[in-house]
């Protein structure tokens, strides 16, 4: 939540009227998301394959 705050008050610089700049906004937030998600859930697989 903390970061979607701080991408749409950066986003917020570059309004000008149209969607492009909260589009943008959203694509950055998802992608961080993605780029911390995906480590995170290999680590998960590999200890429950792991586990006995």
């Amino acid at each position: 939540m903390s970061t979607g705050g701080v991408m749409v008050a950066f986003a917020g610089l570059f309004f000008d009227g149209t969607a492009l700049p909260m589009i943008a906004a959203i694509a950055a937030c998802a992608a961080i998301t993605l780029m911390v998600a995906l480590p995170t859930l290999r680590n998960l697989a590999n200890a429950a394959n792991e586990a006995p």
